[in-house]
């Protein structure tokens, strides 16, 4: 239920933030961006006014730890059954 401050470079990650909403994306470096963003989420917390989307109860989900091993369990399931060549 919290905004995303992710200081990272172009990927999944940002990717992720910036599709659903849930935070802001300023590059590893960038002090100028991330003071901005700080302060606006301090001038928005004051003013009432909420900048970002939570993200549903489903899309919070597939990041679950439980959820997260069963995928691992399957990627190495798969690896492991592959034959050598």
């Amino acid at each position: 239920g919290r905004p995303v401050l992710a200081i990272v470079g172009d990927g999944p990650a940002a990717d992720l933030i910036r599709a659903t909403g849930a935070g802001i994306v300023v590059r590893p470096g960038d002090v100028e961006g991330v003071s901005k963003a700080l302060l606006g989420w301090l001038r928005d917390f004051r003013a009432g006014r909420q900048n970002y989307h939570p993200l549903s109860p489903e899309r919070l989900s597939v990041w679950e730890r439980r959820n997260l091993a069963v995928q691992a369990g399957t990627i190495l399931a798969e690896i492991t059954s592959e034959s050598p060549r």
